[in-house]
């Protein structure tokens, strides 16, 4: 998988760059940026909402986990976000695994004195508890539905970000994702034809039952 666009607040940010390989960058209206504000949080919160792992040995990336969430790790970096230096720092208090029926993951973090839930998956499950928006401009949900709609037709398999904040001394539970979310950004992803290949389940201890996938 390889994420293609990054979309919130009527403004749509591309990326360059094939496979899970870290090169390459964030662009808006063909120039690269600076990714800062709403933009950040979002490949903050792709990153710590994540089970995926991302190394790379002299001659290759390797993932472990699952490549959609791997291809999120890939983007964090070209935006100079290390999902160890995140991990360790904003460490994960709680979380809800991505299941079939509800088709989203969530997880609970401290982050500068707050309890932050960043939940990720289908736009139909997360964008119906949203009540705004973050971006740069302000907050609006009203073209969220289309531009999902226009990233499908032009073949790019959409996810949600959305965050919220609990109260102190409570733990995650799925009634916290039913409502009172902040919209964060789309996330559009394509499965292109890449120089890779999968290796079977057992070839390497750490993968956990996932399949881990090797590219150039």
């Amino acid at each position: 998988m390889v994420v293609r666009e990054l979309w919130s607040g009527g403004e749509a940010y591309t990326l360059t760059g094939n496979t899970y390989a870290t090169e390459g960058h964030i662009e808006h209206a063909g120039l690269p940026i600076e990714v800062t504000g709403a933009l950040r949080e979002t490949l903050i919160a792709a990153t710590l909402c994540n089970d995926a792992r991302l190394e790379r040995d002299a001659h290759r990336w390797t993932i472990y986990g699952d490549p959609t969430e791997a291809a999120l790790l890939t983007v964090a970096r070209k935006a100079g976000l290390d999902e160890t230096t995140l991990c360790a720092v904003f460490q994960r208090r709680d979380e809800l695994a991505f299941d079939a029926a509800r088709q989203f993951m969530a997880t609970l973090h401290e982050i500068e004195g707050q309890q932050i839930i960043y939940a990720k998956g289908a736009i139909e499950k997360l964008l119906p508890a949203c009540v705004a928006m973050l971006d740069d401009d302000g907050r609006d949900l009203a073209t969220v539905n289309r531009t999902a709609v226009r990233m499908t037709d032009e073949g790019l398999r959409v996810l949600a970000v959305a965050r919220s904040e609990l109260a102190p001394g409570h733990t995650l539970d799925h009634a916290h994702l039913r409502g009172g979310l902040v919209f964060l950004r789309l996330i559009g992803m394509i499965d292109p034809p890449r120089h890779a290949r999968l290796r079977p389940r057992s070839w390497t201890a750490g993968c956990c039952g996932a399949s881990c996938l090797s590219a150039c």
